[in-house]
């Protein structure tokens, strides 16, 4: 976790002092309610950002702080109002439009958007990348000059057609990168693309250099996507979805 909030602050200094974690008491709380032992990576989460994730994950229009976690469990779970599937702990919950987001607490470790007890949606195949793809798009590409959105027309999945863009593009793609979410970069632009399965897909293309993000732009529009906007620090609502 220490990598990860150091990468934040190259882009984002002062992250370090807006997050707050949660004591161990109050993780070992949660881990008995949810009846499953927590994953080790998300232990080392909540113990830097249990209370006050800096917008990382909460950004979302969802709640992952421990207090939170804990009413639902409480007040939702062990009431029979709802329900987690049995291989999974409860991570973030929301509202309408995102219920929860389950982790897999053993196994793949995978990370779904969820809701009675279903999971519905892959958000990724391990929370350490769910976290610093949201990091590469919270603090990485959000507050470079020039910048473009793009989305694509239905829902065909595009994912390698992105994958040759970003090959074509010389831009090197980052371990993070997975089937649902890919973020590359070069020297002078980078590129974060997401598609959840059975969804429209969304691209956007950021840098320093605006001859750069024009090139990567070019080769974008031989693909199913249409451009939506120029925009400083603007992301759609799918960002995080």
């Amino acid at each position: 976790m220490e990598k990860l909030i150091s990468y934040i602050e190259q882009h984002d200094p002062g992250f370090a002092r807006r997050i707050r974690g949660a004591t161990p008491d109050e993780i070992d709380s949660l881990e008995e309610t949810a009846g499953h032992p927590l994953p080790p990576d998300y232990r080392r989460f909540l113990s830097v950002m249990g209370h006050d994730d800096g917008q990382l994950f909460s950004q979302e229009g969802i709640s992952t702080d421990v207090p939170s976690l804990l009413s639902f469990y409480r007040e939702s779970v062990a009431t029979g109002e709802n329900s987690v599937p049995e291989d999974c702990i409860v991570i973030a919950v929301g509202c309408a439009v995102i219920e929860q987001v389950y982790l897999e607490h053993d196994g793949l470790g995978r990370v779904f958007e969820g809701g009675e007890g279903e999971k519905f949606s892959l958000w990724a195949k391990s929370f350490r990348n769910r976290l610093y793809q949201n990091a590469y798009m919270a603090h990485r590409q959000r507050w470079l000059p020039h910048a473009v959105m793009y989305n694509s027309t239905d829902q065909t999945n595009l994912s390698e057609d992105v994958r040759a863009v970003v090959r074509s593009a010389g831009l090197l793609e980052l371990d993070f990168s997975e089937s649902v979410t890919i973020c590359a970069e070069s020297s002078s632009a980078t590129l974060a693309f997401r598609q959840i399965t059975g969804e429209t897909a969304w691209v956007r293309v950021a840098g320093m250099d605006e001859a750069a993000v024009n090139d990567v732009s070019r080769r974008l529009m031989n693909i199913r996507v249409e451009r939506q906007f120029d925009a400083h620090g603007s992301y759609p609502f799918s960002r995080f979805r």
